[in-house]
């Protein structure tokens, strides 16, 4: 199990792969091969599911309540679909309980992907996980600077697979030559920041195993920054601000260290002519369609939740009424497009979906359960690292949720919060089994077992 999980792992970054009609925007992650290998490996491992998911924690009463939204986001599915069906609503050649019998799997899938990435972090060995986390870093640097040295010289072996790993979007050139900008192993720029900050910069700043290695962080924000994505760049600053002032784990010099790299690059970006996309869009911000495309839909998916406040309207209901709502906004050609063809009519922030999906109370809940599960007393005693890292990763999961973009079938922003969580819940386990044992063999319990 162990070797099927650290190749799941290793393939976390790799997001944005050549699609192959097995499980729809999902088989854009290359991870999705080893998790089918690994799940019915945890079912029979040593401790299957029941047993981890039965035990008392905030941990565990967090996926338990994930999954319980998840099930009760099927049934708000369909109970959606037939009020729709009932009222006429039907468009792009699909009606609505078609759709949701195909939308339905979403929230199923994603519930035994995030049990499964909890189990690899409750049970895979500390040693076994930092060295998968290592060649999944160092493959997402070796492929980045694959993709910024294509456009300087021909490079044959970039030239074979990028149409496979940046297939997800099919085009006839690779995403830096036509975009200008570095998106490593993800979709967009900006999905390459989100991976660093969620996935690999909580096990760089609170290590699974060892001290912290300050050449990783600098080559993290190296790569952060390479991006080039505003949305990203603020995500990362966020980050840092966070683990210098709230954590505090980056000393004053450290942090003038980082924030040199981060000038350095964007410097070097600029007056080498990669930034001129950028300072471009900065400066027309008013006349950039990809604006004004995000604001409106996202202000269609506010007033969605609004009216479907308590319940929300089900996975991917929203194609049948998201249209009527945009008949105002039709002088983008992003937008006529979008309704011509009846694709990407959903909101671009991942908090707006899911807070469309579920409603509003479902979604309080989760905040709560995953606050109680990172940041109670009981948890939080003795400040371990291995809470540390999962309180960050849970912060910057909301930071990303409210600030990044709408995708939500990349593995790696389900992966890192419940597998970062399950160490945590194993870390606890742990020391609570080990001070019952020094309870159970101090001289004071000893003589409190002898019978006078």
């Amino acid at each position: 199990m162990n070797f099927v999980a650290t190749l799941f792992i290793i393939a976390i970054p790799f997001s944005a792969i050549s699609k192959v009609g097995l499980l729809g925007n999902f088989d854009a992650n290359l991870a999705l091969f080893p998790l089918l290998l690994l799940l019915p490996l945890l079912a029979f491992s040593k401790t299957t599911y029941s047993t981890v998911l039965s035990k008392n924690g905030s941990e565990t009463e967090f996926i338990r309540g994930f999954m319980y939204v998840m099930i009760y986001c099927c049934f708000t599915t369909f109970g959606n679909a037939i009020i729709f069906e009932s009222a006429g609503l039907g468009d792009y050649g699909i009606q609505p309980l078609e759709k949701a019998s195909q939308a339905v799997f979403v929230p199923v899938f994603l519930i035994f992907l995030v049990v499964a990435a909890f189990m690899i972090g409750a049970q895979v060995p500390r040693a076994t996980l930092n060295k998968a986390m290592h060649i999944a870093f160092y493959c997402t640097c070796a492929y980045a600077v694959l993709q910024v040295a294509s456009v300087l010289v021909n490079i044959p072996i970039y030239e074979q697979i990028w149409p496979f790993l940046e297939g997800a979007r099919p085009a006839d050139t690779s995403y830096i030559s036509r975009g200008g900008r570095v998106s490593g192993p993800t979709q967009e720029p900006s999905d390459l920041a989100r991976l660093i900050v969620l996935l690999f910069l909580p096990w760089i700043i609170f290590p699974l195993v060892g001290k912290r290695n300050n050449y990783l962080i600098l080559l993290a924000i190296v790569l952060l920054v390479s991006s080039l994505s505003l949305t990203g760049v603020l995500i990362g600053a966020i980050a840092l601000l966070y683990v210098a002032i709230v954590l505090r784990l980056l000393s004053l010099t450290q942090l003038i260290a980082c924030l040199t790299v981060v000038i350095a690059v964007v410097l070097f970006a600029h007056f080498s002519g990669l930034f001129a996309e950028v300072t471009d869009r900065l400066a027309n911000l008013d006349e950039d369609q990809s604006t004004a495309v995000r604001t409106q839909y996202n202000l269609v998916a506010l007033q969605i939740i609004l009216d479907y406040p308590l319940f929300g309207i089900g996975w991917s209901n929203e194609i049948f009424i998201f249209p009527e709502r945009l008949v105002n906004s039709t002088d983008v050609w992003e937008i006529n497009q979008n309704l011509a063809e009846g694709s990407s009519l959903t909101s671009r922030n991942l908090a707006f979906r899911l807070g469309m999906y579920v409603g509003i109370p479902s979604l309080i809940v989760l905040l709560v359960i995953g606050y109680r599960a990172t940041n109670s007393r009981s948890v939080r005693r003795g400040n371990s690292p291995d809470n540390g890292r999962a309180r960050f990763t849970f912060f910057m999961f909301v930071v990303c949720a409210i600030l990044g973009g709408g995708d939500l079938t990349s593995f790696y922003l389900w992966v890192a919060p419940t597998m970062y969580l399950g160490v945590q819940f194993r870390s606890r386990l742990n020391q609570r089994q080990t001070r019952s044992s020094q309870a159970a063999s101090s001289p004071r319990r000893a003589r409190a077992n002898i019978p006078f």
